[in-house]
């Protein structure tokens, strides 16, 4: 997705198995874009430093919940993983995602 913060092109990337790009999806699905101005003459939206740094940051927990979930799919199966995952619910994203990597991490962790 492509962003221009304090006049600067960034972007911001949530990029699933078939390399495609679903940061917009996620943000719209949350509706997150309220957040964020649309610009028709350089098709990219427009935002403060803060909304982006925060989605920046969400992005990245979720790509690191997105490999997470492979890794431990690939290992324990999916049917297990997704039995945890659905154990965490709340309303917050920034929660979801927190909250599922540390139900992940606690479910599947190494036997000392």
């Amino acid at each position: 997705m492509k962003v221009i913060v304090n006049g600067k092109f960034e972007t911001l990337d949530l990029i699933d198995g078939n390399g495609v790009n679903w940061a917009r999806d996620l943000i719209g699905n949350w509706n997150g874009l309220d957040a964020f101005t649309y610009n028709r003459d350089l098709d990219a939206y427009e935002c403060d430093q803060e909304t982006y740094n925060w989605w920046a940051s969400l992005l990245a927990k979720h790509a690191e919940l997105d490999r997470k979930v492979a890794d431990l799919s690939e290992e324990f199966g999916a049917e297990a993983v997704q039995e945890v995952l659905e154990s965490f619910e709340t309303n917050d994203l920034e929660d979801l995602v927190n909250g599922q990597l540390a139900a992940l991490e606690e479910a599947f962790a190494p036997v000392k």
